[in-house]
């Protein structure tokens, strides 16, 4: 799950040049997964982010996507903000932590 900010978010990663529209196209094609829900921030998770803000200092757009988390249940949050991983369990009991990489399983032959 992720908050529809991200659509935009990941056109322009920090200290990179904006992405061109043929990957970003592709980046929304990805969003579009069956796997991954894109929800919408509505004024109770904007008003929970600013407690975010206010009461753990977590950084306004970084609040938007933990307030999300927070407010559809999710039993963990994923990144790699070391500021935020330091608050891991601190807003209200949310496990943040850096994401696991993806494995496959081996196949022991035949």
């Amino acid at each position: 799950m992720t908050s529809a900010l991200t659509l935009t978010e990941t056109l322009w990663m920090r200290g990179g040049p904006k992405l061109g529209e043929d990957k970003a196209r592709l980046l929304n094609g990805f969003f579009r997964r069956s796997f991954l829900r894109v929800v919408n921030v509505d004024r109770a998770i904007a008003e929970d982010a600013q407690r975010l803000v206010w009461n753990h200092d977590v950084r306004p757009k970084d609040a938007l996507h933990v307030a999300t988390a927070v407010r559809y249940s999710c039993d963990r949050f994923e990144t790699f903000d070391a500021s935020l991983i330091a608050k891991s369990g601190e807003v209200d009991g949310l496990l943040i932590q850096e994401p696991k990489r993806a494995t496959q399983p081996r196949f022991s032959g035949i």
